[in-house]
């Protein structure tokens, strides 16, 4: 179990895929180059080293970790008929072997390993928010600082994927936290990581991030309250305080808003032109100067290299084909979830609530961003959320 530990623990690596291998000229770092890089290659031979565990050991998979790998499958063909295979087919090979890995963290989650999960998923949530905000603060290192306009963004590649991490430590610690020491008994930890991620979201000054945690936030306090009228009141307060937010909020680049459009508008014009399959996964980038408006940033701009919405993404580097197969993992995982909440004991409930408002979060967070971190985040917490009442049951037969 110890090689999927691991592996959880270095989830958040998956952003340096990206920011270390990707030709990405405008993007600064927290972690120098080289180390990026190292840690880029830790995270796929942990990813490799634990699907290989999988496959070794013959492991049934999970119906939504089933859809995850054809949807893999479904990028693999893609980057083969692609603009760039030679990237493209190595990255769609690791889309394959995450929803296998994820199937054996989901295995041993089932048994006595959920506890350990959870709790490294905290840590090291905890320590890289942690690390975010103390950057922060400390405006070290300055360009750094610069780039992301004195907002918090830690070792990832911008502060709205440090909010999408964060969002993630909230539903676990939140789920944690509702459960009560029946189902786990760190709450020391699971309050502080409440905590740390909820500051972290606030210093991102995503707004995306911060709308999302709202609609994470109303959708869970209407799956546990049955009075209509306190979920309104608690949608009214959050919308209300993000309104004021984004209005004393200056510490965007002003140019945010229009070269979004911009990107949603290449996304969409790619998938008018290659609508099967799609241009290849990581190959959107050698499109991109062809399909963008003419007053559109230019190929050197971050917005080049993703539509800045996931969904977007996926069609354009995978086709309708492969976003039918996203679009299957999602509904497979969502009717799984569903069927365990049906039957589950009260304290695994209320924590697969709390990771499945935070899924919802997350899902709509990714109407404006497009991370290949989320990916790797969903496999974690499905896990987490079918492994909650599983593990419960084993634990009292």
């Amino acid at each position: 179990m110890k090689p999927a530990i691991a592996l959880v623990v270095c989830v958040p690596f998956t952003t340096w895929l990206v920011t270390a291998l990707a030709a990405h000229p405008a993007l600064v770092g927290l972690v120098p180059p080289r180390a990026a890089q190292t840690g880029a290659v830790a995270f796929v031979v942990l990813v490799l080293w634990v699907a290989a565990s999988a496959l070794r050991a013959r492991e049934p998979m999970d119906p939504a970790y089933r859809a995850g790998l054809i949807f893999g499958f479904a990028a693999i063909a893609a980057s083969v008929l692609g603009y760039d295979p030679l990237a493209g087919v190595p990255a769609a090979i690791i889309f394959c072997a995450i929803p296998v890995a994820g199937n054996r963290i989901r295995r041993f989650a089932e048994g006595d390993g959920w506890s350990s999960f959870v709790t490294a998923w905290l840590v090291s949530g905890s320590v890289l928010c942690v690390v975010a905000l103390a950057a922060m603060v400390a405006r070290k290192p300055a360009l750094l600082f610069a780039f992301a306009h004195g907002r918090a963004i830690g070792i990832f590649e911008n502060p709205n994927e440090l909010a999408l991490f964060a969002l993630s430590v909230c539903a676990v610690a939140g789920g944690a936290l509702l459960a009560g020491k029946g189902l786990y008994s760190r709450r020391a930890l699971a309050a502080f990581a409440f905590i740390v991620a909820v500051v972290t979201i606030a210093a991102t000054s995503s707004r995306s991030g911060e709308a999302s945690f709202a609609v994470g936030a109303v959708a869970l306090a209407a799956a546990l309250s049955r009075r209509r009228g306190a979920v309104i009141a608690v949608a009214a307060v959050l919308l209300l305080g993000i309104a004021l937010s984004y209005g004393a909020d200056r510490r965007h680049n002003p140019a945010e808003n229009e070269s979004r459009l911009a990107a949603w508008r290449a996304g969409i014009r790619t998938i008018a032109l290659f609508p099967l399959t799609g241009v290849g996964v990581g190959a959107y980038y050698r499109v991109y100067p062809f399909v963008r408006a003419p007053d559109a940033p230019g190929p050197d701009n971050p917005i080049a290299f993703d539509p800045h919405d996931l969904y977007l993404a996926v069609a354009a580097e995978t086709g309708l084909v492969g976003l039918a197969a996203f679009a299957w993992t999602i509904v497979t995982f969502s009717r799984e979830a569903l069927g365990e909440l049906a039957g589950a004991a009260p304290a695994p409930r209320r924590f697969s609530l709390c990771v499945l408002a935070g899924l919802l979060a997350i899902g709509v967070d990714l109407l404006f961003n497009a991370f290949a971190l989320s990916i790797m985040v969903w496999s974690v917490l499905a896990a987490l959320t079918l492994g909650a009442e599983r593990s419960t049951r084993r634990a009292a037969e």
